[in-house]
């Protein structure tokens, strides 16, 4: 089996730690941008992998909505008076719908969606180029929406969620301080490997 995954760098960094999968790193990309903006952004990067259709039990794994947490959910909230669940619903809506219409000849459960990775304090976030908007508890709650929207989406259109958000997140909606990196990953894999276990995506070791 072949499991590839393609997106920001939550589809890059925590698999590279697991080191089975074939990793395409599209930059800080934002769920946004992908359902809005970029039409052949998906279709052109599973072309470039190479014949297709996947091989038995191969699978591609989507990995965006981090960025658009920790940057862009509340500037449009507060700045621009869009409604919480309108605004999710959009961008997860025409995320997934993307997703979906993705080139790949094979069972739909192959199309996988990771959930949202929950969110690191501002401090532990900060980056001049990334800037974070919003409280840690707003992006906590951010994050919960989207998710459970995520979950739904893929749901009534046939794909698989990887709910693997339950396994790093804490009581209060953040991510567990001994799980992350140093800076917004996941930084202690076993919750990730032992998920991609479960659901037939790696084998076990």
């Amino acid at each position: 089996m072949t499991l590839h995954t393609i997106g920001d760098s939550h589809a890059w960094l925590p698999f590279l730690q697991i080191g089975r999968a074939v990793t395409h790193y599209l930059g800080p990309g934002t769920m946004k941008r992908i359902g809005h903006h970029e039409e052949t952004l998906l279709h052109d990067v599973v072309r470039s992998m190479g014949p297709l259709p996947l091989q038995p039990g191969g699978a591609l794994v989507f990995s965006f909505g981090e960025v658009d947490i920790r940057c862009w959910v509340h500037v449009h909230v507060s700045q621009r008076c869009r409604e919480l669940g309108e605004l999710l619903h959009e961008w997860t809506s025409n995320y997934l719908d993307k997703v979906r219409s993705v080139p790949v000849f094979a069972p739909l459960e192959a199309l996988c969606v990771l959930a949202i990775t929950p969110p690191v304090t501002a401090a532990q976030a900060h980056n001049v180029d990334f800037p974070v908007a919003g409280s840690d508890a707003d992006r906590a709650r951010y994050t919960a929406f989207a998710n459970s929207m995520l979950a739904a989406g893929c749901a009534k259109r046939g794909l698989r969620f990887l709910d693997s958000y339950s396994r790093y997140v804490g009581d209060d909606g953040m991510m567990r301080p001994e799980l992350a990196d140093n800076s917004v990953h996941i930084g202690n894999v076993d919750g990730l490997r032992s998920l991609l276990v479960e659901q037939g995506l790696i084998e076990k070791r």
